[in-house]
């Protein structure tokens, strides 16, 4: 979150311009106050991850940030039991992401693992050892 603090002085409205990534501008028109009172505003816009440049400007003053915006990360936990409730330790995994990727592992003595990254969202698991009709997805927190 950016906060700035900028006088509106004779005019009611204030520019955001935002460079990097995603590029835009919008122009807020904001309730007129009297000089000595002071007023909030907020503002969201939706950017891809990255480093930005925002100005700010409001009659005439101008005021100048740049941050960095995260890629975010998924985590995701998989362990596999059989039906009887016991962990199915040292199996194969493969995990196909959105994008394409694949991404194999081991599952630890516990029949566990614990993976992350940007690009998790709507990923597929599978087990080498297993065909997909073998196990289901029990649950998902």
């Amino acid at each position: 979150m950016y906060y700035t603090s900028l006088a509106l002085g004779k005019h009611n409205g204030a520019v955001i311009k935002w460079q990097g990534p995603t590029n835009g501008q919008v122009t807020l028109q904001l309730d007129k106050k009297r000089p000595d009172e002071v007023s909030f505003w907020q503002h969201y816009f939706s950017v891809k991850p990255g480093v930005y440049t925002v100005v700010v400007t409001a009659s005439g003053a101008v005021d100048t940030t740049t941050f960095t915006v995260e890629q975010p990360t998924l985590a995701y936990e998989i362990e596999l039991l059989d039906e009887a409730g016991a962990p199915q330790a040292n199996m194969g995994y493969k995990i196909r992401l959105r994008n394409g990727h694949v991404i194999t592992g081991q599952l630890d003595q516990n029949g566990y693992a614990n993976v992350s990254g940007p690009d998790f969202e709507n990923a597929k698991v599978s087990f080498f050892e297993l065909a997909d009709h073998d196990w289901s997805v029990g649950h998902i927190t």
